[in-house]
């Protein structure tokens, strides 16, 4: 109805005042239309139009769900066997008879089962075919030997129950043909016969597989009568009985599959009549062959076993203030190490059931250690607080030569300005350590004959280690002063880059990353000014010597807001 047909919506052409559909039929009657020439109402319809399709286009399609496998599992089983028959045939009117013994050194058997994935049901299919010699009597009472052949089919409906974990029940019901060979004798020489039949068939497996090397396997099927059974000459009836047992080694797994080796054994008793006549033949089997398994062990659907592995889940904390401890590590006793993430949480996966130890380390703390009890497929929380250390830490470094190539100085004097702390001398590769030192900062006086003493500060954390490493050079007349020391905020922590200027030697210096700064200088007056961004600037007047050391320790204090 609208076909061909260009309406104008914009603000000019339909006023708020008017009813949308009154304007549309009053202009419906109109062919075309003329389009407005509001340029800003335009652009607006662009611009929604524009936005639609861009979120059209941004949509992703949802995938649809995988659908779950029909088959769940199945199995193919490929069988040879050698097999031996024995059977009667009489007729009470003609006295005939048949075979009394046959032989098949050719037994080929192929069966197959798959059950679905949904239900515990699926199909099962069976062909067997033989070639044998069979030998009888004929009326003359000479034996004769025919070559003779049996074949066998079924299909069925297949159902399975699990008993226990490695026992399971499967039935079978469906449809059976096959072909009976005999022998008549009721002409001078033997002839064959073949009795055809097909009819219901019922059947039951009893399964032991635990998915192992080895399984087991029992079997019994039953025709309890053929429709339309009989020779050539005239119908007839037939009941079938069979029994089975199988044996499978190997378990070898190749890809998705699982192969074994089969040693079994048949036996098949068959009993009828057709017309006046009555028969009966029993057969035996005894084979080797092959099966291959898909999927789960069939009929052996165990429940999936739990993952024994466990997770322990975990938060670090600062005790003396209860936040969050992030970017520690925790160690895990015999397993990974994980980091705390900016909520101070943690989890280690995969954990092996029993007793698990976790220790928590950071700077200027004692460790934090807990040991937890983690169950067989379960989950722990642990809480770890680090406690600030207060306790005196260690002070180690190395005493060497103003030379090239640094030359170790062996009993070098080491004095830590600082009560019951004894004093050490350097080995023969000028290192020291000394322990119980600080915490905080230390003066340390380093002394070594013939050559200059040197003094420093060291900041000492509670409970960790510093390093000091020493130059010494030699003792001479008209040597520079040594001004040494560090520069530390408010807090305790080393202030970076700031600056040491000494107006009257036109000398700066900057301190390091741990704060520490030195300077040398000629014998005299000095003012040393410390500053550093953000900070009020000290002022110091020292005064020193030839081969003077001069220590210092400046706190700067934030400048306020």
């Amino acid at each position: 109805m609208w076909r061909n047909r260009q309406v104008c919506m914009c603000a000019r052409c339909v006023p708020p005042s008017e009813d949308w559909g009154e304007v549309c039929s009053a202009r419906y009657d109109a062919r075309i239309v003329e389009f407005c020439g509001d340029a800003a109402a335009w652009r607006r319809v662009v611009a929604v139009v524009s936005a639609l399709c861009a979120s059209i286009a941004a949509a992703e399609p949802t995938p649809p769900a995988p659908l779950p496998p029909v088959v769940s599992d199945a199995r193919v089983e490929v069988g040879y066997a050698l097999s031996g028959r024995r059977g009667w045939l009489s007729d009470e009117d003609l006295a005939t008879r048949f075979v009394r013994s046959a032989v098949a050194p050719s037994h080929l058997r192929v069966s197959g089962v798959a059950f679905l994935h949904a239900l515990p049901l699926g199909l099962s299919a069976e062909l067997a075919h033989e070639w044998f010699s069979a030998t009888g009597p004929n009326l003359l009472g000479v034996e004769e030997t025919h070559a003779l052949a049996a074949t066998r089919a079924s299909l069925a409906l297949a159902g399975r129950l699990r008993l226990l974990p490695m026992l399971a029940l499967e039935g079978y019901a469906g449809w059976g043909m096959g072909a009976l060979p005999l022998l008549e004798a009721s002409t001078g020489r033997l002839r064959t016969l073949s009795l055809q039949h097909h009819g219901p068939q019922l059947g039951a497996v009893v399964v032991l597989d635990g998915g192992g090397p080895l399984a087991a396997q029992l079997s019994a099927r039953w025709k309890p009568m053929a429709l339309g059974a009989g020779f050539a000459q005239g119908e007839g009836h037939l009941s079938q009985v069979a029994l089975g047992a199988q044996v499978a080694v190997g378990g070898w797994q190749l890809g998705g599959s699982r192969w074994h080796a089969l040693l079994e054994y048949g036996l098949e008793h068959s009993e009828g009549a057709t017309g006046p006549a009555e028969l009966w033949q029993t057969s035996q089997r005894f084979g080797l062959g092959l099966r291959a398994t898909f999927g789960e062990a069939p009929g052996m659907r165990t429940p999936p076993r739990p993952d024994p592995t466990g997770t322990v889940r975990g938060r670090v904390t600062f005790g003396d203030t209860g936040e969050p401890a992030a970017g520690v590590e925790v160690t895990v006793a015999g397993g990974p190490s994980v980091t705390a993430d900016a909520q101070g949480t943690f989890t280690v996966p995969a954990m092996s059931p029993g007793t698990v130890s976790l220790t928590a380390r950071a700077a200027g703390y004692r460790e934090a250690a807990r040991t937890v009890e983690l169950p067989a497929g379960g989950a722990v929380d642990v809480e770890l607080a680090l406690a600030r250390d207060t306790g005196p830490g260690t002070l180690r470094g190395t005493v060497t030569l103003a030379v090239p190539g640094g030359k170790p100085v062996p009993a070098a004097g080491v004095l830590v300005e600082s009560p019951g702390v004894a004093s050490v001398r350097t080995g023969q590769d000028g290192t020291f350590t000394i322990g119980q030192v600080g915490p905080g900062p230390v003066q340390v006086a380093i002394r070594a004959e013939g050559r200059r003493a040197v003094n420093e500060v060291v900041a000492v954390p509670a409970g960790g280690e510093a390093t000091l490493d020493v130059v010494l050079e030699k003792a001479a007349q008209g040597a520079l002063a040594s001004l040494r020391g560090e520069v530390r905020d408010a807090a305790g922590r080393p202030v970076v880059a700031a600056t040491l200027r000494v107006p009257e030697a036109r000398a700066t210096a900057r301190s390091d990353r741990q704060g520490r700064f030195h300077m040398r200088l000629p014998a005299g007056r000095y003012t040393l000014v410390f500053s550093a961004r953000g900070h009020v600037s000290q002022t110091k007047v020292v005064d020193v010597a030839e081969g003077d050391q001069a220590i210092f320790h400046i706190l700067l204090v934030p400048l306020e807001p």
